[in-house]
Parts: structure tokens; C-alpha cells; sequence
């Protein structure tokens, strides 16, 4: 019995050693479906898909267009100073395959992070990390609650985006080095997806930094003409991408190399913010930070973080060169994102975390090399961490299940965010839900009182029929604004209203006058000459 028990052990012990990794793969997809699969059923958030999609579904669910998506930028505004054409690309393939239906957008961001996620496993395999370790870090990366910005907002998709093509680029100069440099393709693999990994996001230029150090650190055989070689891949690649994105956004506000590097130097405190957000992710808002918030939260992540680069420099605990590039890693894809705006968003975080995992990567496998017995204690913690994780990232996906939703989950996170109590406000005022929309009106307008809130809360007043704080809005609108086309109609129609037919149809034909094109002016003006007779 005991012999026939012991046969049927090894038996599955076998089976499990020779497909390991493909039970790896089926438990990766098994944990991202249980937390990401609900976010397939969720609608638009209006956060920029709004821009980006539904404002312009004509034209990028036309395939004859897709040319124009490499020379415009992605707003296509004179302000803007993003060109990501392969982004703009795969809202294109959703668009012409479902139109407005969110489903296939979220259905894509779920199959990017997969592919992302697999591409990591690979890449991290590659580089003779432990395997087990290897499978941990992957999942808990997988589930990790810094990342359902990533996934479940259809716009995050930007970095699972980017992942794909840097990792990408990086395996294939692996293989390149690894197979004795006699699949010369690789190398042009390497260069196209460096290329695409441009066009996907400006953040991809720290590759120029990255590569020669990947090279030096992992890669083998790598010799004099070797360095030149690449070099000029990764510059006819780089050239090719300024030449692109000069092209497209000639006459744009881009942002100067003066302030870019002003801004980046500022936003390096919030590093401290984002090694918080990797290893201990209770304060993930839905549209970030713009506060440099240090506690003892900050303090406790910064002190794990520098556990193991310690024990390497001071213990050599672990080989320094890969802690160091893990480091370089972590900190350099962080440095574009405060180029233009000092603004944590977790998402960011995306392509900056396999430095982090790359440190612990290495210093737990050398400190089991050290401590034996320590691996099954790494181990089962890392399983409980991975089971928190994924229930509160489970949890968290539900934040983005529609606007509303999104938007009042972001008021509770952050009460002062003026422009989430805007969304909020319209989102009540188009569901005629007139007092909570007055209410989160009001609020903003006290945080940020702009001419555009102030309308908002004059349309407010109107259909919450309170009439006389609505007049009193528009007429110091006009004062200021005198041909304010919206202002003029509104203040009509209260006038309308409250019987002084006279002057609403004064206001009319002065409408019809200036905007004689908008038909909807001359109507109303044509009623209220029938009420006058």
C-alpha cells in the first residue's frame, strides 16, 4: 500500500516537474481572471476614453484613417503634448470591431495584461532568476492592487502597452547574445519593438539608458562592434521616432528640455510615494496624487525596500550588478512620468516595477542559497501576500464599473478634487438627480471657480427650477462675457419663465443674430414671438 502510495506520488510529482510551466501559466490566468474577469461587464468611467474614444468613434473606427493616427497627436489639440500613435492604434482595432460597446475595450486591456504578465514570466526566466520566485513574482505582480488602474480603466492600458514591447525588445537582444549572434532577425526584432515601444509612450526613452546596461549585465559575448552595432540600432530607431513625432506635432505647445528636467527634478520626491504604492498598496487613488504625502506608511515600504540593496552593497547578499540595474531600472521609468505633470498615478508604475522585482528576485535567491531552510518561509508568505492582493484587488475593480460609480469613489478618496466633483455633478444632472448635482456643483465651484463651473452650476439652478439664483449666474456671465451664446439662451428662457416675455425675446434675436446658423436659437425665438402676440 505504502510502496503503491510512494509510485502514484512520484507519478504526479513528475507530472507537475515536466509541465510545470505550463500549470504556472494556467494559475497566472486562473488569479487574473478571478480578479479582472467581473471588469468585462463595465462601461465607460469618462475619464479621457471619453476624449479619446467616444468623442471621436468617426474617425477611429474608419481603417482608412489609420495613417492620420502617426501624424496628429493623441489629443489633437494645440496644448497637447503626447504622440502615441500605437495607443490611438488599439482603440482603433475595439473601435472597428464594437464600436461604443465597452466590452471589447475592457476585453483588450484584460488580454494585454495577460500578455504583458506572460512576457515577464519569460523575460524573468531568461535571466536564470529561480523559477519558483519567478512564478511568485509574476502572480503577485499579476494581481497586484497598484495595478487595476492598468486594466480596468480602459486609457491604462497605455503601460501594459509599453511593457509588452520593451520586454519584448529585450528578450529579443537576449536571444540574440544568448544564441552566439547567428539569428541576425533578432536584432531587427529588437529594433522595431524599441521602435513601437516609442510610438506607444514617451516613457520608453529611457530604453537608451536601459539597453547597454541590460547588455552589460545579462548578456554574454558581448564585444567591441557588438556595443557600435546596437548603438546604431537603437539611434536609427530613435531618429526614425523624432522624425515621426516632429512631423505630427509641428505647431503643438510641446514642452521645452528646460522644464522638463525642472519638473523631473521636483517630482523625484514623489519616488518615495511610488515604492510605497509597490510594496504596500493601501492608498491607490483612482486619479492619483498631486500631494506629496510622506507617513509612517512611506517610511516602513522605504526601509523593505532597502532590505535587500543593503544586504547586497554591505552583506553581498545577492550579485551587486543586478541589484544595482534593478535599482537604475526602478527609478529611471519613473523620472518621464513627472516630466509634464506632478501626479502620481499608480499606473505609472506598470514597467518601473520589475526593477523592484528583479532586486527581490535576487536577493531572495541568494539568501536562500545562504538559508535553505528559509525558502519554504519566503514561499508561504509570499502566498499569503498574493491572497491579500487579490482580494483587494477584486475589490477595487468595482471602483470602475461605470461613471458614476468611478466618480463617486473618487470624491470619498479625495474631497478636494474639484474636477471629480465636476464629472460627478453632470453625471447627477444627466441621471436628474438636480440636488445631488447642485450639491457637488456648488462644492467644486468653491474649490476651483471657473467660468465653466459656473455655467454648470447656472444649468443646475435652471432645471432645479431656482430661477433667481440662475439668472443672478448668467447675467454676471454676460457682464463679463457679453456674446456668451449659452449664457444669452439660458438667461432667455428663465426670463421666459418668470413672464417677462419682452426681454427673453430681445436676448433671442440678439442669439439669432450672432449665431444665425444654429437653428435651435431661431425656434426658441419663434415661440416667444407667438407668446408676445
Amino acid at each position: 500500500m505504502k510502496e503503491a502510495s510512494h509510485k502514484y506520488f512520484m507519478k504526479l510529482s513528475g507530472f507537475f516537474y515536466r509541465n510545470k510551466t505550463i500549470i504556472f501559466v494556467f494559475i497566472l490566468l486562473l488569479f487574473m481572471a478571478v480578479v479582472y474577469g467581473k471588469s468585462l461587464n463595465y462601461a465607460f468611467v469618462y475619464l479621457d476614453d471619453d476624449v479619446l474614444i467616444l468623442n471621436k468613434i468617426d474617425f477611429i473606427s474608419k481603417y482608412e484613417n489609420i495613417p492620420k493616427f502617426f501624424t496628429s497627436s493623441v489629443y489633437a489639440s494645440e496644448e497637447d503634448f503626447y504622440y502615441r500613435p500605437v495607443l490611438i492604434l488599439s482603440f482603433a482595432v475595439d473601435a472597428m470591431l464594437g464600436g461604443i460597446n465597452p466590452f471589447f475595450y475592457h476585453l483588450t486591456n484584460l488580454l494585454l495584461h495577460i500578455f504583458a504578465m506572460l512576457l515577464v514570466f519569460t523575460f524573468l526566466k531568461k535571466l536564470k532568476f529561480d523559477e519558483l520566485f519567478v512564478f511568485l513574482f509574476t502572480l503577485l505582480f499579476s494581481v497586484h492592487p497598484a495595478f487595476v488602474q492598468a486594466v480596468a480603466w480602459i486609457p491604462g492600458r497605455n503601460d501594459s502597452l509599453l511593457t509588452i514591447f520593451i520586454i519584448s525588445a529585450l528578450i529579443f537582444l537576449f536571444d540574440y547574445f544568448e544564441k552566439n549572434k547567428e539569428q541576425k532577425y533578432k536584432l531587427v526584432l529588437f529594433m522595431f519593438s524599441y521602435l513601437i515601444a516609442r510610438l506607444t509612450k514617451e516613457t520608453a526613452v529611457v530604453m537608451t539608458v536601459i539597453t547597454p546596461l541590460f547588455m552589460l549585465v545579462f548578456c554574454k559575448g558581448v564585444k567591441k562592434k557588438d556595443w557600435l552595432t546596437i548603438l546604431l540600432f537603437v539611434a536609427a530607431a530613435g531618429l526614425m521616432y523624432v522624425f515621426m513625432r516632429n512631423f505630427a506635432m509641428t505647431g503643438k505647445n510641446t514642452l521645452g528640455l528646460t522644464d522638463m528636467v525642472k519638473n523631473v527634478l521636483k517630482g523625484c520626491n514623489y519616488i518615495f510615494n511610488y515604492i510605497e504604492y509597490g510594496l504596500i498598496p493601501v492608498r491607490t487613488y483612482l486619479i492619483g496624487d498631486y500631494r506629496i504625502q510622506l507617513n509612517l506608511t512611506t517610511l516602513f515600504a522605504c526601509i523593505i525596500f532597502l532590505i535587500p540593496i543593503l544586504a547586497s552593497l554591505v552583506f553581498n547578499v545577492g550579485r551587486k550588478q543586478i541589484v544595482l540595474f534593478g535599482l537604475l531600472w526602478f527609478i529611471v521609468f519613473l523620472l518621464p512620468a513627472f516630466a509634464r505633470k506632478n501626479w502620481i498615478l499608480t499606473h505609472r508604475l506598470y514597467v518601473s516595477y520589475i526593477g523592484m522585482l528583479m532586486i527581490y528576485l535576487e536577493f531572495f535567491t541568494a539568501l536562500f542559497a545562504r538559508i535553505p531552510v528559509s525558502r519554504k518561509y519566503i514561499v508561504f508568505l509570499y502566498i499569503i501576500i498574493i491572497a491579500v492582493f487579490t482580494l483587494f484587488s477584486n475589490k477595487s475593480v468595482e471602483r470602475f464599473e461605470n461613471r458614476g460609480v468611478f466618480y463617486a469613489n473618487a470624491v470619498a478618496e479625495q474631497s478636494e478634487i474639484h474636477f471629480a466633483r465636476h464629472m460627478l455633478a453632470v453625471y447627477y444632472l444627466e441621471s436628474h438627480m438636480y440636488k445631488e448635482a447642485e450639491e457637488q456643483m456648488e462644492y467644486a465651484f468653491t474649490l476651483f471657480p471657473s467660468k465653466q463651473y459656473f455655467e454648470t452650476l447656472g444649468n443646475i439652478y435652471l432645471l432645479n427650477k431656482k430661477y433667481a439664483q440662475a439668472q443672478e449666474i448668467f447675467e454676471m456671465i454676460l457682464k463679463e462675457y457679453p456674446d456668451d451664446k449659452m449664457a444669452m439662451y439660458n438667461l432667455s428662457l428663465i426670463l421666459s419663465v418668470s413672464g417677462d416675455t419682452q426681454k427673453a425675446s430681445v436676448l433671442a434675436e440678439r442669439l439669432i443674430k450672432l449665431y444665425p446658423s444654429d437653428s435651435s436659437f431661431t425656434e426658441h425665438y419663434n415661440k416667444l414671438q407667438k407668446n408676445i402676440k
